[in-house]
């Protein structure tokens, strides 16, 4: 674009050529321009540098407006902005929840902010209409992060406006150092959300500057992230809050200390409590200095423990995770409390046997509420084992809430049970496809499965699956120890019509279990007396194999196991116990027996491959 002295100098010359503009290419006699630029220093070169300098403001405001214009044309230009203003929402809940996206720097200068990644806040740098949406969207600016600095903390605040603010501080995110100066944003009392995740000395210090009320507060989650041996623990202090959040509902603590009288711990609809394993006799108080404790001073007596749940009626999720009263220590003569909490979906106990079965005791809950227990062995003695009659207590606790006998109400527990067998032997019971009953013990495989087919039966059941964990020993569970748990006569699986079995070495004795029943019955000489009268699993129907591949057979083996289920099949026939189905489930390279198998009964038994 031409300067106005520039078109002055073109009209008066008529050559077409301008001898100020930098942009000209010159006199035909091949001089440069800058031999006609002003003498340095004199007024007419500060007047054509003025002159200039307006022309290109001229030029830039004329190209932004252009380009306003070429980015209003854009398909997604023309969104409304209450649909952008979701969309960015959507990109920043998204951004505090994933490493993609760090937090912001400490400056706001534009320096700054080209030289590192801004996260969500990249959609105020696109164009003027993304930016606009942006800034006068209070939602997005109301999670400030607590390590961002003064200048951000002022800015985000000022435009979250009434906005309630989520306060969150990750110390695996963080951009500089929370230091002992750290401070909360001025309106702090209107914050609805606080996320802390840092080690407990950190942890210790941001906690003791919250000592205002904090009235609006909905959610608070503090999780003291890395590990120590003997545990650490963050401290909580006695007035956190001045005591005072009367709209808290949730509230999540990892490795922290409670302050098990306090009142924040009640009229909560979600409670989770999380402490470390419990291998360590005495854990580590942070602060300073560091106070060394028994493990047991830290966890709540069962009086204190009620107490909370009772101030906490419409509770709708429970997990206490090694964080259970220890009932050996604390409570010497078994208490006939009973707390009800009719709201209840979910209830997870992880901690001794003993002490998870004398928990449930103590509770009266829906019955279709989702239990998860995982039981542990006690600590405290020489040899860890868990005693088998804590593990039949606790069962019988587990039923009488899957029974609905402690509230008078009866419902189907499931349609389908999971045996999944590890270091911990892990029963899981479905209804519907979805996880209704779930427990992990660290006991015999046989014993275990014994205990709670015994104490929770399930006649609603249709199918029973096994599978080995990823710590599975050899001899979890063979061919006789499944016998001896499910077969000879046992009457509480007549309710298993489907049976499926992963992993080769499962599949072979499951496989050979129901062989040696099979050839048992198949014999024309009636049973000695003592003996069983009726097959393993009278009403099955459908067996499905899955997880084995050829590869890891050889011929003999292949032959073999092709001979075991021709066995099966033809003795369950003959005794009036039919197979229906038979399926492999990803399974691979077996072509060849499921052909096999199908030419000898089919008629009988549909025999068909599932892929993977």
């Amino acid at each position: 674009m031409l300067s106005n002295s520039a078109k002055k100098n073109t009209s008066d010359t008529g050559n077409g050529s301008d001898a100020s503009s930098v942009d000209a290419p010159g006199r035909g006699d091949g001089q440069s321009p800058g031999d006609f630029r002003p003498p340095i220093g004199s007024d007419a070169a500060a007047l054509e540098r003025q002159q200039s300098r307006k022309d290109m403001e001229k030029a830039l405001a004329a190209l932004k407006l252009a380009r306003s214009r070429f980015n209003a044309l854009a398909p997604i230009s023309y969104l409304p902005a209450e649909i952008l203003s979701r969309i960015f929402a959507t990109l920043a809940d998204e951004a505090y929840h994933s490493d993609t996206f760090p937090p912001l720097p400490e400056s706001v200068e534009p320096s700054a902010l080209e030289e590192v990644h801004l996260g969500w806040v990249v959609v105020t740098h696109v164009c003027r209409h993304w930016r606009h949406t942006a800034i006068n969207n209070a939602y997005l600016w109301s999670h400030v992060p607590l390590d961002v600095g003064s200048q951000w903390m002022t800015l985000m605040t000022s435009r979250a406006k009434s906005v309630p603010l989520r306060l969150a501080y990750d110390a695996s995110r963080r951009v500089k150092e929370l230091g002992f100066g750290v401070r909360l944003p001025g309106n702090f009392h209107h914050a609805q959300s606080i996320n802390f995740t840092a080690d407990p000395y950190k942890i210790t210090k941001l906690l003791s500057i919250l000592v205002k009320p904090a009235l609006h507060l909905r959610t608070v989650s503090i999780h003291a992230s890395i590990p120590h041996d003997p545990p650490l623990l963050a401290s909580i202090p006695d007035d956190l809050f001045k005591k005072c959040a009367p709209k808290l509902r949730v509230l999540s603590l990892n490795r922290c200390t409670v302050p098990w009288e306090s009142p924040l711990l009640r009229n909560l609809h979600r409670l989770c409590i999380e402490f470390p394993p419990q291998r360590h006799q005495t854990v580590c108080i942070a602060g300073k200095p560091k106070v060394q404790r028994p493990r047991h001073s830290v966890h709540p007596s069962m009086t204190q423990m009620l107490d909370i749940l009772d101030g906490t009626p419409a509770l709708q999720s429970l997990t206490l995770r090694r964080s259970l009263p220890l009932h050996q220590l604390l409570d010497a003569e078994p208490s006939s409390r009973v707390v009800s909490l009719p709201q209840l979906k979910t209830l997870e106990l992880d901690g001794q046997v003993r002490d998870c079965g004398v928990m449930l005791q103590h509770l009266q809950c829906p019955p279709d509420v989702d239990l998860l227990v995982v039981g542990d062995y006690p600590h405290s003695g020489d040899v860890p084992v868990v005693n088998p009659e804590d593990c039949a207590a606790l069962l019988r606790s587990i039923r009488r809430h899957t029974s609905g006998s402690s509230s008078g109400s009866k419902v189907t527990v499931a349609d389908s049970v999971q045996v999944e067998i590890g270091d911990k032997v892990n029963i899981s019971a479905y209804h519907s496809g979805s996880p209704r009953v779930r427990v992990e013990i660290p006991i015999e495989a046989r014993t275990f499965l014994r205990l709670y087919f015994l104490e929770i039966p399930l006649r609603e059941a249709a199918s029973l699956s096994f599978r080995h964990g990823d710590q599975a020993k050899p001899t979890a569970l063979n061919s006789d120890e499944f016998l001896q748990v499910f077969g000879y006569g046992n009457v509480l699986f007549d309710w298993v019509q489907s049976l499926r079995a992963t992993q080769k070495r499962l599949v072979r004795h499951i496989c050979e279990a129901l062989r040696m029943d099979a050839r048992l019955f198949h014999t024309d000489v009636p049973p000695a007396p003592g003996e069983p009268s009726r097959c393993i699993f009278p009403h099955l129907r459908e067996i499905t194999l899955e997880g084995l591949h050829g590869r890891d057979l050889n011929a003999i083996e292949l032959d073999n196991f092709e001979q075991e289920i021709a066995e099966i099949i033809r003795s369950r026939n003959s005794i009036g116990a039919p197979l229906r189905h038979l399926n492999f489930a990803s399974c691979s390279d077996i072509e060849e027996l499921v052909d096999s198998l199908g030419r000898i009964c089919p008629a009988v038994t549909l025999v068909r491959e599932i892929s993977s």
